[in-house]
């Protein structure tokens, strides 16, 4: 991935899949739907270019859960926002990794190394 965002409010694709057990997460519309209802781990970090500061919103069905800022005045080209929340969610819902730009690129993979990832762990099942 390394790709422009095309909407504040689409869902950033992360489209190198590592591990999809049950095929929950979706690389075609950046949608994780939430399996089974419990507490779970979620995490992700973005890296961007393009621009002087980078948001990264955590969403549950388009409502923001958690989000993060990276601004630098600095001549800097690259910035990087993680998050990382431990929070209860619902089966069926649907989980989405948000930039709140236009005027950005989200840097996948480089050099070998994967810059920018998502993920949710199922701690334990309601």
């Amino acid at each position: 991935m390394s790709s422009s965002v095309s909407s504040s409010t689409s869902p950033v694709k992360f489209d190198r899949i590592l591990y999809n057990p049950g095929q929950h997460y979706s690389s075609q519309d950046g949608v994780y739907k939430v399996p089974y209802s419990g507490m779970y781990h979620i995490y992700t970090q973005l890296l961007g270019s393009d621009h002087s500061h980078l948001y990264s919103y955590l969403q549950v069905d388009g409502n923001e859960l958690l989000y993060t800022f990276e601004f630098s005045s600095s001549s800097r080209i690259y910035r990087s926002a993680t998050l990382s929340i431990v929070h209860r969610l619902e089966a069926g819902k649907n989980l989405t990794v948000t930039t709140g730009r236009t005027d950005l690129t989200i840097h996948g993979r480089s050099s070998g190394y994967i810059n920018s990832w998502f993920g949710a762990t199922l701690i334990y099942a309601d």
